[in-house]
């Protein structure tokens, strides 16, 4: 008994050291920005941090002069974090679809605020947009 034990726990520690964890991306605190960032392709996490599903915020952003609710979608478990899977998804339906932003382009940073270039699911429709640094808990930026 007592050599299975020991084996079960060389085997136990083992799988620990052969396991990897992925990530495609990093996080970055608005506060943290600088222009070195410029032309990098992120997400936005707003207000407060969301991490694996909890805590996702709405936020109202301003499409073709409208207002539309969005909610961010995170699927984020501090082990594997891939860039594709985080998109911010319209609450409501147009035409029977839902608007995803799958991603936005850093153009330009001021002390106060940010500009992009937010990316739709509905090619190769884009739109700029500004938000304050205030607003934004993290941005998540995908790996070169």
């Amino acid at each position: 008994m007592k050599y299975f034990a020991v084996l079960f726990f060389i085997i136990f520690q083992a799988s620990f050291a052969l396991s990897q964890d992925g990530s495609d991306m990093w996080y970055v605190k608005p506060e943290k920005l600088d222009k070195s960032y410029i032309g990098r392709f992120h997400h936005i996490d707003f207000y407060r941090e969301s991490f694996g599903g909890f805590k996702l915020d709405e936020v109202t952003l301003k499409i073709n002069g409208k207002d539309i609710e969005f909610i961010e979608h995170r699927e984020d478990d501090g082990f594997n974090n891939w860039f594709i899977d985080q998109h911010l998804e319209s609450v409501n339906k147009f035409n029977d679809i839902k608007l995803i932003i799958d991603k936005f382009k850093l153009l330009e940073i001021s002390e106060k605020d940010i500009l992009v270039l937010a990316y739709f699911n509905m090619k190769p429709f884009t739109e700029k947009m500004s938000f304050e640094r205030k607003d934004i808990a993290q941005l998540l930026f995908k790996d070169k």
